[in-house]
């Protein structure tokens, strides 16, 4: 957090407080930043991250549903399809991200672990 964040522990006065900053926002003429450009390290440190999670999953380390989810994971961040040189929209990012998460939501085992974090509050490992 940084020193100007705004704390609000009543969640009945949230919603008025977010609302009353949105609108100082705008009256001070705020405009949003202009989407930057990314140099992420691309296929060839994919393929290292693949090869620690492997690791870690022959190990028993991490299940075989983690396995998929850190593969899915290195990939956004390492920029999918990319080299290292080639500067990214910040856009591609965000729908690396978004299609990562969309084929694992349509997976039984991460709707196990949604449904199991909601009920419990406990992450599930399966």
């Amino acid at each position: 957090l940084r020193p100007s964040d705004k704390i609000v522990t009543n969640l009945d006065h949230l919603l008025g407080t977010a609302k009353r900053m949105v609108q100082a926002m705008h009256l001070e003429g705020y405009t949003q930043p202009r989407p930057r450009k990314l140099k992420l390290p691309g296929e060839m440190a994919w393929a290292t991250f693949r090869m620690v999670i492997d690791s870690m999953h022959k190990q028993h380390q991490i299940t075989e549903h983690e396995k998929t989810i850190a593969e899915k994971l290195a990939w956004v961040l390492c920029g999918g399809k990319t080299q290292p040189n080639i500067e990214l929209d910040e856009q591609y990012l965000l729908d690396l991200e978004r299609e990562a998460f969309l084929s694992l939501l349509g997976t039984e085992k991460t709707q196990e672990r949604i449904r199991h974090f909601l009920t419990t509050g406990k992450p599930l490992r399966n």
